[in-house]
Protein backbone atom coordinates (compact mmCIF):
# COMPACT_ATOMS: atom_id res chain seq x y z
CA UNK A 1 0.00 0.00 0.00
CA UNK A 2 1.56 3.57 -0.58
CA UNK A 3 1.25 5.87 2.06
CA UNK A 4 2.02 9.78 2.00
CA UNK A 5 3.50 11.58 4.17
CA UNK A 6 1.99 15.44 5.76
CA UNK A 7 4.34 17.62 6.60
CA UNK A 8 4.05 21.22 7.87
CA UNK A 9 6.45 24.12 8.85
CA UNK A 10 6.11 28.12 10.99
CA UNK A 11 7.25 31.36 10.37
CA UNK A 12 9.76 32.84 11.71
CA UNK A 13 9.52 33.58 15.58
CA UNK A 14 12.07 34.67 18.75
CA UNK A 15 12.73 32.01 21.18
CA UNK A 16 9.32 32.88 23.14
CA UNK A 17 7.75 31.18 19.71
CA UNK A 18 6.10 34.80 18.65
CA UNK A 19 6.31 35.62 15.08
CA UNK A 20 9.26 37.75 14.12
CA UNK A 21 8.15 37.95 10.20
CA UNK A 22 10.48 37.80 7.33
CA UNK A 23 12.35 40.37 5.30
CA UNK A 24 11.76 40.56 1.56
CA UNK A 25 15.13 40.39 0.45
CA UNK A 26 16.11 37.49 3.31
CA UNK A 27 16.09 33.72 2.65
CA UNK A 28 13.88 31.74 5.03
CA UNK A 29 14.94 28.17 6.00
CA UNK A 30 12.01 26.85 6.74
CA UNK A 31 12.16 23.71 8.70
CA UNK A 32 9.40 21.13 7.79
CA UNK A 33 8.09 18.61 10.69
CA UNK A 34 6.14 15.17 10.36
CA UNK A 35 2.91 16.17 11.09
CA UNK A 36 1.70 12.08 11.28
CA UNK A 37 2.95 9.62 13.34
CA UNK A 38 5.23 6.73 11.91
CA UNK A 39 4.45 3.15 13.54
CA UNK A 40 7.00 0.17 12.90
CA UNK A 41 6.70 -3.16 14.34
CA UNK A 42 9.71 -5.50 14.29
CA UNK A 43 9.14 -9.36 15.14
CA UNK A 44 12.11 -11.83 16.28
CA UNK A 45 12.38 -15.08 17.75
CA UNK A 46 13.66 -14.58 21.55
CA UNK A 47 16.19 -17.70 21.31
CA UNK A 48 17.29 -20.19 18.62
CA UNK A 49 15.10 -22.77 20.50
CA UNK A 50 12.17 -20.80 20.85
CA UNK A 51 12.34 -20.78 16.09
CA UNK A 52 10.69 -24.09 16.19
CA UNK A 53 7.63 -23.51 18.71
CA UNK A 54 5.95 -20.13 17.73
CA UNK A 55 4.91 -18.26 15.13
CA UNK A 56 3.62 -14.89 14.41
CA UNK A 57 -0.46 -15.07 13.46
CA UNK A 58 -1.01 -11.26 12.95
CA UNK A 59 -1.09 -7.84 14.53
CA UNK A 60 -4.02 -5.21 14.36
CA UNK A 61 -4.69 -1.62 15.82
CA UNK A 62 -8.25 -0.16 17.08
CA UNK A 63 -8.88 3.28 16.76
CA UNK A 64 -7.20 4.48 13.71
CA UNK A 65 -8.64 7.87 12.85
CA UNK A 66 -9.78 7.74 9.44
CA UNK A 67 -9.51 11.61 8.84
CA UNK A 68 -8.40 14.68 10.62
CA UNK A 69 -7.99 17.99 11.22
CA UNK A 70 -4.16 19.29 11.94
CA UNK A 71 -3.99 22.75 13.95
CA UNK A 72 -0.43 23.88 14.75
CA UNK A 73 0.41 27.01 17.02
CA UNK A 74 3.80 29.01 17.43
CA UNK A 75 5.23 27.82 20.79
CA UNK A 76 8.92 28.14 22.11
CA UNK A 77 9.60 24.91 20.81
CA UNK A 78 10.39 24.79 17.09
CA UNK A 79 8.00 22.02 15.99
CA UNK A 80 5.13 24.26 18.06
CA UNK A 81 2.09 23.13 19.40
CA UNK A 82 0.59 19.98 17.18
CA UNK A 83 -3.09 19.01 17.79
CA UNK A 84 -5.17 16.25 15.52
CA UNK A 85 -9.12 16.08 15.81
CA UNK A 86 -11.28 13.56 13.96
CA UNK A 87 -12.97 15.55 11.13
CA UNK A 88 -16.59 16.23 10.72
CA UNK A 89 -17.83 12.85 9.81
CA UNK A 90 -14.39 11.02 10.12
CA UNK A 91 -14.43 7.80 12.27
CA UNK A 92 -11.88 5.94 14.01
CA UNK A 93 -11.83 2.07 12.48
CA UNK A 94 -13.12 -0.23 15.53
CA UNK A 95 -9.92 -2.70 14.03
CA UNK A 96 -7.63 -2.38 11.11
CA UNK A 97 -5.45 -5.52 10.20
CA UNK A 98 -1.93 -4.42 10.14
CA UNK A 99 -0.51 -8.03 9.45
CA UNK A 100 -1.82 -10.98 8.36
CA UNK A 101 0.37 -13.80 7.54
CA UNK A 102 0.52 -15.74 4.26
CA UNK A 103 1.89 -18.69 5.86
CA UNK A 104 0.12 -21.14 6.48
CA UNK A 105 0.04 -21.42 10.62
CA UNK A 106 1.86 -18.66 11.06
CA UNK A 107 5.03 -16.55 10.37
CA UNK A 108 8.22 -18.50 11.00
CA UNK A 109 10.42 -16.20 13.36
CA UNK A 110 13.86 -16.32 13.68
CA UNK A 111 16.50 -14.73 15.74
CA UNK A 112 16.84 -11.48 13.39
CA UNK A 113 14.49 -8.62 13.69
CA UNK A 114 12.81 -8.26 10.97
CA UNK A 115 10.16 -5.11 10.09
CA UNK A 116 6.88 -6.74 9.02
CA UNK A 117 4.69 -3.28 9.43
CA UNK A 118 5.68 0.36 8.65
CA UNK A 119 2.45 2.58 8.69
CA UNK A 120 2.17 6.45 8.62
CA UNK A 121 -1.27 7.20 10.98
CA UNK A 122 -2.78 10.35 12.13
CA UNK A 123 -1.93 10.50 16.23
CA UNK A 124 -5.85 11.03 17.64
CA UNK A 125 -6.62 8.45 20.57
CA UNK A 126 -5.21 5.95 22.53
CA UNK A 127 -4.87 2.57 20.63
CA UNK A 128 -4.99 -1.32 21.18
CA UNK A 129 -2.13 -2.97 19.64
CA UNK A 130 -3.12 -6.75 19.57
CA UNK A 131 -0.99 -9.56 19.07
CA UNK A 132 -1.63 -12.88 17.91
CA UNK A 133 1.07 -15.48 18.03
CA UNK A 134 0.56 -19.32 18.15
CA UNK A 135 2.76 -21.45 20.28
CA UNK A 136 2.96 -25.51 19.03
CA UNK A 137 3.26 -27.55 22.27
CA UNK A 138 2.75 -31.19 21.87
CA UNK A 139 3.05 -31.15 18.20
CA UNK A 140 -0.15 -29.20 17.89
CA UNK A 141 -0.39 -25.38 17.80
CA UNK A 142 -2.36 -23.09 20.60
CA UNK A 143 -3.26 -19.45 19.78
CA UNK A 144 -2.34 -16.87 22.23
CA UNK A 145 -3.21 -12.97 21.86
CA UNK A 146 -1.56 -10.19 24.35
CA UNK A 147 -2.51 -6.48 24.01
CA UNK A 148 -0.73 -3.18 24.46
CA UNK A 149 -2.28 -0.10 24.60
CA UNK A 150 -0.21 2.85 23.03
CA UNK A 151 -1.16 6.91 22.32
CA UNK A 152 1.35 8.41 19.62
CA UNK A 153 2.35 12.21 18.80
CA UNK A 154 2.64 13.86 16.23
CA UNK A 155 6.60 14.08 14.17
CA UNK A 156 7.92 10.76 16.12
CA UNK A 157 8.14 7.61 15.19
CA UNK A 158 7.60 4.42 17.45
CA UNK A 159 9.69 1.42 16.82
CA UNK A 160 8.34 -1.41 18.77
CA UNK A 161 10.03 -4.50 18.80
CA UNK A 162 8.60 -7.79 19.24
CA UNK A 163 10.21 -10.71 20.50
CA UNK A 164 8.39 -13.91 20.42
CA UNK A 165 9.55 -16.60 23.27
CA UNK A 166 8.33 -19.09 24.90
CA UNK A 167 8.68 -18.34 28.06
CA UNK A 168 8.50 -14.82 27.80
CA UNK A 169 6.63 -12.30 24.72
CA UNK A 170 8.31 -8.67 25.17
CA UNK A 171 7.07 -5.80 22.82
CA UNK A 172 9.64 -3.65 23.58
CA UNK A 173 9.01 0.24 21.93
CA UNK A 174 11.95 2.94 20.95
CA UNK A 175 10.50 6.28 20.47
CA UNK A 176 12.16 8.94 18.26
CA UNK A 177 12.01 12.18 16.66
CA UNK A 178 14.89 11.84 14.23
CA UNK A 179 13.35 9.50 11.63
CA UNK A 180 16.09 9.66 8.82
CA UNK A 181 18.75 8.62 10.84
CA UNK A 182 16.81 5.69 12.59
CA UNK A 183 15.32 3.93 9.54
Amino acid sequence: KNQSDLMYFLPRSDANGNYIGVNALDAYPAAFYHALALVVFNVQAESYDDVDYIRLRGITLDGMASAGDLSVQMSNTPAGNVEWTLSDGASSEPRRVLYNPSESGGMKLSTAARKVVEILTIPVGLHNIEITYSLIVNGKPHEETMTYQAQWEAGKKYVYNLILGTENIQLIPQITTDWATNE
